[in-house]
Order: C-alpha cells, then sequence, then structure tokens
C-alpha cells in the first residue's frame, strides 16, 4: 500500500491487521521519518507534523483528532 506521496505503508497495516501493536508501532514510526525524510529515532516537531498532513492527507489535523473516528 501506497500513500499518494509514495510512501509504502503496507508493512504497518500488516502488522496492525496482525495485532502486533509494538511491533506496528514502530514501523509507523520508521515510515513517518522516512516519509519526511528523518532519520529514525530523531525528534519529530509540530512543523513535521503539519507537513504529514501534505503527505497523508487523512491524518487529523490539530484540534480535530477525535473527529476522524
Amino acid at each position: 500500500m501506497y500513500s499518494a506521496a509514495g510512501v509504502d505503508y503496507q508493512r504497518s497495516h500488516d502488522l496492525l491487521k496482525a495485532k502486533k501493536w509494538h511491533k506496528a508501532d514502530e514501523e509507523t514510526w520508521a515510515v513517518m521519518c522516512h516519509a519526511l525524510y528523518k532519520a529514525v529515532g530523531k525528534y519529530l516537531f509540530n512543523r513535521d507534523l503539519e507537513n504529514l498532513n501534505l503527505i497523508f492527507p487523512s491524518v487529523p489535523k490539530k484540534g480535530n483528532l477525535l473527529s476522524h473516528r
């Protein structure tokens, strides 16, 4: 599975589907870092999260976290 920006998140999807929550969390972090051109393990800042909306348009915007259930 690829986002509109070409980021592959199939492994995250598969881990979530298999209920491997910890592994899925780690993989999702790695995917987000890759999408933002940051090394895994680096901090993400507010501006980084705002940029995620450009890469993954379905990511809720600040203040709307509960509206996308």
